[in-house]
């Protein structure tokens, strides 16, 4: 089913046909066609609308996927890259309304893609090149002390999340494009150090980042490159938990969220520049590294000594 020589409408052209609203008619027409087994025929349409245009500068222009683009940190590197000149991002979200609910709908560039593994597979094989991939879809898990968790959420959270992150690893390696996909999964502080109440937090952060270093070893770096980023301290649906939860956690984690709440930081530039860095031919070099984005000089990194840049990655001292 071939649709893009016919469809050369520009996405934010409305058309006045009275209370017809073309915006809500992309996304409902998306979601038929997805469970109508034809989802990359929406794919076609939206970037044969949105054509291409010169190179901005640190974002090769192209089709990037973010996956849990309408939670806090995905949202915002949404809105980060599709304003960017001939990008288009692939907004990565469990179901339609997750993607109104976040003012997707209402970004340009933006297509909705459902984070399954058809969804994903619809993607990586449609033929359609994937410049890059940042994969924000986590969650920060039970919180509580080992002892008394619920046992069977505490478990639950790391499967699930362990299983989106394999789903996404598979599809990447199997995509049929002949360029190299450069992917970002973002993790947190809790693969570095433990902390009381969040050992949940920790064992899924920690099982990313070893996931994606063993990954690393097994995929050719000329088809899929794969990097952990830590974005630094952001205020994220984590933050509140941590701040509204009876249980005890550790004091070093309620300051800081205490800090992140009433800053209400979401990003930081050194975020950004990182990301950018990592997507450019420069930081498609590095491949199995687990990095921070605000305190690893990426821009000059020196991965010979493999301690620095792994699980078990030496700390700088401030």
């Amino acid at each position: 089913m071939e649709l893009v020589s016919h469809a050369r409408i520009q996405r934010r052209d409305v058309v006045d046909l009275g209370s017809f609203n073309f915006e809500v008619f992309q996304i409902r027409l998306y979601f038929w066609l997805i469970r109508h087994n034809h989802p990359m025929d929406y794919f076609r349409i939206s970037l044969a609308a949105q054509g291409s245009s010169p190179q901005d500068l640190g974002i090769e222009p192209g089709n990037y996927l973010i996956t849990g683009a309408s939670g806090e940190i995905g949202l915002a590197l949404t809105k980060f890259l599709s304003s960017k000149t001939g990008v288009t991002v692939l907004a990565g979200v469990k179901n339609e309304e997750r993607f109104r609910q976040a003012g997707l709908d209402r970004l340009p560039n933006v297509v909705p893609i459902l984070t399954t593994a058809e969804g994903f597979e619809s993607v990586f094989r449609s033929g359609n090149e994937i410049k890059g991939v940042i994969h924000c879809e986590g969650t920060y898990g039970e919180i509580g002390a080992i002892t008394e968790i619920d046992l069977e959420n505490w478990v639950d959270h790391l499967a699930t999340s362990t299983k989106r992150t394999l789903l996404l690893i598979r599809s990447m390696a199997g995509s049929k494009q002949q360029t190299q996909i450069a992917s970002i999964f973002l993790g947190g502080g809790g693969a570095t150090e433990a902390y009381i109440g969040l050992a949940n937090y920790s064992a899924i952060k920690s099982t990313l980042v070893r996931i994606i270093e063993t990954s690393a070893l097994e995929i050719d770096p000329a088809k899929l490159v794969l990097n952990v980023l830590g974005p630094g301290p952001t205020n994220s649906r984590m933050v509140e938990a941590v701040l509204t939860s009876d249980k005890r956690i550790d004091s070093r984690i309620m300051s800081g969220s205490l800090r992140l709440r009433d800053s209400n930081k979401t990003t930081s530039d050194r975020l950004l520049h990182s990301i950018t860095f990592l997507f450019s031919s420069k930081g498609r070099k590095l491949n199995g590294n687990f990095l921070s984005a605000e305190w690893d000089n990426w821009e000059s990194i020196d991965t010979s000594n493999e301690n620095n840049y792994k699980l078990r990655r030496v700390i700088p001292i401030q």
